[in-house]
């Protein structure tokens, strides 16, 4: 397998004292678990991000928010583990999502300006494992078109805003 696991520490961080949804004061420390699909072509220098996290609160479902998006994650790298690709594809599962962000905030704090330079999307995969029969939608940070829905050009999927979670942070 072509995947490889970007530190081996993983990142550890700090929660402080501030909310995000009115769950509680954070405390403790959590992980941002990484892994990184290297490009076939050695000199290419975009990188494309999946993203999910793996917190939760005690106002949803777990399985929904968000062990679906985690499982889509692991699928997806599962899926392109032996093919050859012309981008890096960095897998994130983030922590302290429900907590103002915590984990996205921090694995931004520590890109180089090359590295964020050379971000050209997101798939932030969160609380799509909803029941029902909703129509499928795809948030955008601006409600239109970019690189990532490009990728599902092919499917009936109409694109929204997407409301606040971990892609913010990635944007550029």
């Amino acid at each position: 397998m072509s995947i490889h696991i970007a530190n081996p520490q993983a990142q550890e961080y700090s929660f402080s004292n501030r909310k995000f949804f009115a769950i509680g004061e954070p405390e403790g420390t959590s992980q941002n678990l990484i892994a990184i699909k290297k490009p076939a072509a050695p000199d290419s220098q975009d990188i494309i991000i999946v993203s999910a996290h793996y917190d939760t609160t005690i106002h949803s479902t777990g399985a929904i928010d968000n062990a679906s998006g985690v499982a889509v994650l692991m699928e997806i790298a599962r899926q392109i583990a032996n093919y050859s690709i012309q981008r890096e594809v960095r897998f994130i599962l983030f922590s302290g999502e429900e907590n103002y962000l915590y984990g996205s905030r921090y694995y931004v704090s520590k890109l180089t300006d090359n590295e964020r330079q050379h971000i050209i999307a997101n798939l932030n995969l969160d609380c799509i494992g909803e029941e029902g029969t909703n129509e499928a939608i795809l948030g955008t940070s601006n409600g239109r078109e970019n690189e990532v829905s490009k990728l599902f050009a092919n499917y009936d999927i109409e694109i929204q805003k997407g409301p606040m979670t971990d892609f913010f942070r990635l944007r550029k």
